[in-house]
């Protein structure tokens, strides 16, 4: 069914730039020509982490995320039930599930999922730009480009690296998560940081001396 979908793209004039396939969402970004870029999902969006504005059990044919239509995207990234683009102007774009605090959103509190692409709301605490993005089930990072790693969303067995700091409480339920903060503690303390990626309840990271 992936290799039909991606056929029909092509077929259709398409020319795939980006392609996320992780866990049982995938989304394709497809460039038609040098002024407009699409981000299209299909598969498991029972999260919301399809990005077309409702919870999906199945969407079998690749859908365009229409929110995005004015959107310069740079790049996407998608993991288990939840997803996130980066754009041309360094603003990030998160949504699907929102449970531990993974995209750093707690609507209502933390009984909703987001549906559609909302801007990251700690983009403020990120100093320089954001180079890489690294998405987990419970928990996920970024590098920005000064080398500096940040995490953020439920502290499993310290996967966020911040050994030193309190976890904070969210909404009612019984979860301890940090919502978006700078790892600054242990052998990364005084390294630059080149690429991060969480797996589930770790976190790994290559750097530069």
């Amino acid at each position: 069914m992936l290799t039909k979908s991606i056929s029909l793209l092509l077929s259709s004039a398409f020319s795939v730039k980006y392609f996320s396939n992780k866990s049982k969402n995938k989304q394709v970004l497809s460039k038609i020509d040098n002024t407009q870029c699409d981000l299209y999902a299909w598969g498991n969006g029972i999260y919301g982490q399809l990005g077309l504005g409702a919870e999906k059990i199945s969407q079998p044919i690749p859908d365009i995320v229409k929110s995005l239509n004015s959107v310069k995207i740079k790049q996407i990234y998608a993991n288990y039930d939840t997803s996130c683009i980066l754009t041309d102007d360094n603003t990030l774009y998160v949504w699907g599930k929102t449970k531990e605090g993974s995209i750093g959103l707690f609507p209502g509190g933390l009984s909703n999922n987001i549906v559609l692409p909302t801007v990251f709301p700690f983009s403020h605490q990120i100093q320089g730009k954001i180079a890489h993005v690294s998405l987990s089930k419970e928990h996920s990072a970024m590098v920005n480009d000064e080398g500096q790693i940040f995490t953020w969303g439920k502290d499993s067995f310290g996967c966020l690296g911040h050994a030193n700091k309190e976890n904070k409480k969210r909404g009612g339920l019984n979860i301890s998560s940090i919502l978006c903060d700078v790892v600054s503690s242990g052998e990364v303390k005084n390294v630059r940081c080149k690429q991060v990626a969480c797996g589930y309840n770790y976190t790994v990271n290559y750097s530069i001396n």
